[in-house]
């Protein structure tokens, strides 16, 4: 039996580097307080009479998991209205779900519930809008953050949206109907 080449291509080549820099990235260890207080800890102050701020990087930290969980509800919400777009918007959903699931958005803020729009078409656009939004806002906090885990962290959410956002199917152009 003759021995059978094996060849790789840019496609198997590029899905391996992609998946490599995806799994390095994904180590949030770091982010995480130790197990023994669960809160983080507030920077301290030179002077030390005045209440101590929250690191920057917190806030930060909370202000991207309020977008992706924005982001989050619009995307269920236009899901729901519309169930031919169910299919379509599945991969954002779960990675919204596993990103939340890391970075999670604080108790102290509403999240709004966008009107996903009153056509398939105009739902995609305004999902497509939204991503692309956040995409914008965790990229430029991942420039922002102090701490090189979470701006790892950040870049890698940022890139795994434009992903997402790059494989999102065309809205549809017949009419409205998805």
């Amino acid at each position: 039996m003759p021995a059978r080449r094996v060849t790789t291509t840019r496609r198997g080549a590029l899905t391996g580097a992609v998946g490599l820099v995806l799994l390095s990235a994904c180590d949030v260890d770091d982010l995480r307080p130790p197990e023994d207080d669960a809160t983080p800890s507030p920077s301290p102050t030179p002077g030390g009479t005045q209440t101590p701020e929250p690191d920057a990087d917190v806030g930060l930290a909370e202000d991207a998991a309020y977008a992706m969980a924005t982001a989050q509800v619009l995307v269920d919400r236009a899901r729901r209205s519309f169930p031919r777009l169910r299919d379509r918007l599945q991969p954002l959903a779960r990675m919204h779900r596993a990103h939340l699931a890391v970075l999670e958005p604080p108790d102290d803020r509403s999240i709004p519930a966008p009107d996903a729009g009153s056509t398939p078409a105009e739902a995609l656009a305004r999902v497509r809008a939204a991503e692309q939004s956040l995409q914008q806002t965790l990229a430029s906090a991942s420039v922002q953050a102090r701490s090189g885990a979470l701006a790892r962290l950040l870049a890698s959410t940022s890139a795994s949206v434009s992903q997402h956002l790059a494989a999102l199917p065309p809205a549809p152009t017949d009419g409205g109907a998805a």
